[in-house]
């Protein structure tokens, strides 16, 4: 069970960032013990999991711009 200090740093963010996600609904799950707060190695990799990108899927959505001939 890694702190919530930890587990910010694992993910690259500021501890106040998983608190605003927790009170969001959004970021990876957590377990509350008491008054601390504590995130499991595999939460953390699900989140990075889901949080992926594939570079592919950004070129599906781009909306293509119009070709104007000046004629």
């Amino acid at each position: 069970m890694l702190r919530e200090r930890q587990a910010a740093s694992f993910l690259g963010v500021a501890p106040k960032t998983l608190a605003n996600w927790r009170s969001q609904g959004k970021g990876p799950k957590f377990c509350r013990l008491g008054r601390a707060i504590g995130y499991r190695q595999e939460d953390l990799d699900a989140f990075v999991e889901q949080s992926l990108s594939d570079p592919s899927d950004a070129l599906d959505r781009r909306t293509p711009h119009p070709i104007v001939s000046a004629t």
